[in-house]
């Protein structure tokens, strides 16, 4: 029915719980699961002087680092039910960046 479920996370307490609910899919259909993180990035700056101990520049490292920290808590979520998946990584506007993924992994189900 559902050969590929794609679980969209950003790792809140909802997004957790949506896991839970991908990784009970994908064993009961026995299906691929594609965990993806989309990490959006500031289309803009607000126009203030910059304050000591606000950093408003983002780096490829501390990016890497958020999206990181977010698998490996929806990893431990998946790893408890005992459910295989893979991981993906990506930046931009999440919901186009889901949609596009979904596409691209030909993706049946978008959790």
């Amino acid at each position: 029915m559902f050969p590929k479920i794609l679980l969209a996370t950003d790792g809140s307490d909802c997004a957790l719980k949506a896991a839970e609910v991908a990784a009970t899919l994908a064993q009961k259909l026995s299906a691929d699961l594609l965990v993806l993180t989309v990490f959006a990035m500031p289309t803009s700056i607000p126009p203030f002087p910059r304050v000591a101990g606000l950093d408003l520049d983002v780096d490829n490292s501390s990016i890497r680092k958020r999206q990181e920290g977010i698998l490996a808590r929806t990893g431990r979520v998946l790893d408890a039910q005992e459910v295989a998946y893979m991981s993906r990584k990506e930046t931009g506007h999440p919901a186009d960046v889901i949609l596009r993924v979904g596409e691209e992994e030909s993706c049946d189900l978008i959790v």
